[in-house]
This record gives C-alpha cells, structure tokens and sequence, in this order.
C-alpha cells in the first residue's frame, strides 16, 4: 500500500483545526464503512457516499471536541491515538497506520477491497 501524507495542524488560541487524513472504505456485513484509521474514527451508510458523508460530519464534531477541550486535554486526546506533537510548530506528526491494522481493527478477511481516500478539515 502506497503511504499516503496525514497532517494535523491545531491553534487552540485562534480555535483553528487544519488537517488532512487517510481513510478508508469497505463494504462490511452489508453496510459501506468510511474509517480514518489515525484517528480512530468511522461510520457507515447503506452507500459509499453516505458513509463518507457521515464521516466528515464525525472528523468535524471530532475536531470541535477537541478544540473545546482545551490544549492541555485536547493534546492529550491526540497523542493517545499515537499522533507526536511537533515541539517547534503547532502540528502534529501522524502515527503509522497499515492495511493490515485496518483488517484487524474490522476483522475482516485478506480478500475485502479497501480504498483510500484523502479527507480534508480546515
């Protein structure tokens, strides 16, 4: 799998979330998943579309959580998913994620087609 860029970028003062993420979309037990394996989020639609749809609306409400959290806790949130906070600029360095992972995570088996896609937050 070709690794693609994640990038997280938060200004707790200015309330400013910048960020692009991998995710990835899988048809299991009937349903389309759309998951951002490095941030643990996902959700699902009876369509490919409507999954990825739901996911914006879970990456945005993610976001915002975080920035009401505060930087102390909301930094906290970050880094237990693995992400490093970059000590010079007010980003964050992406854990590693592999498809493997994913297939764990899911339980899914060797033959499910994942496709990845970038996701956008600013």
């Amino acid at each position: 799998m070709k690794k693609q860029s994640e990038s997280l970028k938060i200004d707790f003062k200015k309330k400013v979330v910048e960020g692009n993420f991998l995710a990835m979309v899988f048809a299991n037990d009937g349903y389309e998943i759309a998951y951002i394996p490095s941030l643990n989020l996902s959700s699902y639609g009876t369509t490919k579309k409507e999954a990825v749809e739901m996911l914006n609306v879970s990456l945005k409400d993610f976001m915002d959580t975080l920035l009401e959290a505060g930087e102390s806790k909301g930094t906290d949130e970050i880094k237990s998913l693995g992400w490093k906070r970059n000590p010079y600029f007010k980003k964050f360095d992406a854990p590693f994620v592999d498809k493997d992972g994913v297939l764990r995570e899911f339980d899914l088996s060797e033959e499910t087609k994942i496709e990845t896609m970038s996701m956008a937050v600013a």
